[in-house]
């Protein structure tokens, strides 16, 4: 393929959360970087992980750019700062910046971060936001779960405040999407209005954990596709 493959994990989880993907993409054949993007950060807010993005990708001639969930709207900031030639995006149940302007804000999501935030201004690991059995559902197996757990940080409610605003014109280069639940549905829509590939692998938000043969086909149809 010839393409740098970069995992770019939330922020509200860790970059084990791409290991057994990037593990099939490896035994495939492709170069793959998974990178922790809470070490390379400056900061815990949404522009230190765009920087600590822009740092792995730049200098690579060729980028497959892979961001699931949160990371979506920190991918076109991050290839704007590495200025990076070429890139094409793989947005994995992530969100779906609109170019030139930040996405929307919900009142009600905040209000529910601000109930959680603790007396550091820090909110608790993101698996702990639904009681101790609230991720049981979404990855069921058990050592996987401990082990997507276990390099889980804590981020600031400020983290939250941030406005990302992508660039215009962002989605002009080539992409694609692969959904995973019902959630991101809405994303995958504005991915066909980008005219870009949608291929679905429904179950979880963390079906990367759950199923990463398929997750790993996924991405790879749609960097064939784009």
């Amino acid at each position: 393929m010839g393409d740098t493959i970069v995992l770019a994990h939330a922020p509200l989880v860790g970059p084990s959360s791409w290991s057994f993907v990037a593990e099939i993409l490896v035994d495939e054949g492709a170069e793959v970087l998974v990178p922790d993007l809470h070490q390379l950060a400056r900061g815990q807010l949404a522009r230190d992980f765009a920087d600590a993005l822009a740092t792995v990708i730049h200098g690579h001639e060729s980028v497959v750019l892979v961001g699931h969930s949160g990371a979506g709207p920190l991918l076109p900031l991050a290839v704007e700062r590495a200025r990076s030639a070429s890139v094409r995006y793989v947005f994995v149940d992530a969100a779906v910046p609109p170019p030139g302007a930040p996405l929307p804000a919900s009142q009600a999501f905040r209000a529910q971060l601000e109930a959680l935030v603790e007396p550091d201004g820090l909110l608790p690991p993101w698996h702990t936001w639904w009681g101790p059995d609230g991720m049981t559902w979404l990855v069921p197996d058990e050592q996987r779960r401990a082990f997507v757990a276990a390099d889980i940080c804590r981020l600031p409610l400020a983290y939250f405040d941030a406005e990302i605003v992508a660039p215009t014109g962002w989605q002009d280069r080539p992409g694609g999407f692969v959904l995973l639940s019902e959630t991101y549905r809405s994303f995958a829509n504005t991915a066909v209005e980008f005219g870009w590939p949608v291929v679905e692998v429904m179950g979880t938000h963390l079906e990367l954990v759950n199923d990463p043969d398929a997750v790993a086909a996924a991405i790879f149809s749609t960097i064939s596709a784009a």
